[in-house]
């Protein structure tokens, strides 16, 4: 649409499928839901009344949200990985604040749109590859102190055990 080449798109487009945007479309559907819900067509659409209308509305809604995030997203890309560079830059120090702002989500469950940034290579900081690369990141100059689980340090035992410890009480 826009005539850029293949190799000079942004790398936030690589990038788009996670929570932000799922959380943009379950507020979009819902809001289409409950307007468009009870709405009744003539009789010869009458099939695609109600609840069945809402799914056929925002497959076309969607095309026009996916043309608007072409260019509001890049932006919104940007500043998670300056957010995310700039708590790493921190170091331990930034930590903390990921795990103040991380416990400060949980109750509305957008903690894991945070974990995202720091977890998942959203901010550029994912050292699990070249750890994995073991000799070879070594010898292509990879290899880096570990930072990603600077980020996961206290949550650990609690995702791995947390679940089970539940069922058992």
């Amino acid at each position: 649409i826009q005539k850029i080449p293949l190799d000079q798109v942004p790398a936030a487009f690589g990038k788009i499928e996670n929570q932000f945007v799922g959380i943009l479309v379950g507020i979009i559907s819902a809001e289409v839901y409950n307007r468009f819900s009870g709405v009744e067509l003539p009789k010869a659409l009458s099939f695609f009344s109600g609840r069945r209308l809402v799914p056929i509305l925002i497959s076309f809604l969607m095309i026009l949200v996916a043309y608007i995030l072409m260019f509001v997203w890049p932006v919104v890309f940007g500043a998670l990985v300056s957010f995310g560079e700039h708590i790493q830059k921190l170091g331990s120090v930034g930590a903390g604040i990921y795990a103040f702002f991380n416990r400060l989500l949980i109750p509305v469950g957008l903690h894991h749109a945070l974990n995202s940034v720091f977890w998942f290579d959203v901010a550029g900081i994912n050292d699990i590859p070249n750890f994995l690369g073991g000799q070879q990141s070594i010898d292509a100059g990879k290899a880096v102190v570990g930072i990603t689980g600077r980020y996961q340090a206290g949550f650990f035992p609690i995702m791995m055990f947390g679940l089970p410890g539940a069922a058992l009480a």
